[in-house]
């Protein structure tokens, strides 16, 4: 299984999702999806902040 993390916009809102796909089986799991906060995450959604 392999883990990867998206990043994506939806109706111009960021949205995270971390999902898992078992390449044998072809299927393919989400772990979670979250719409990040701007209070953790840099403008771009994708750095987070140094607290």
């Amino acid at each position: 299984m392999i883990n990867l993390m998206q990043a994506r916009y939806i109706n111009g809102r960021p949205l995270h999702t971390v999902i898992s796909l078992d390449e044998i089986n072809e299927v393919c799991y989400i772990v979670t999806a979250y719409i990040p906060s701007e209070d953790v995450f840099e403008k771009d959604f994708t750095t987070r902040k140094k607290l």
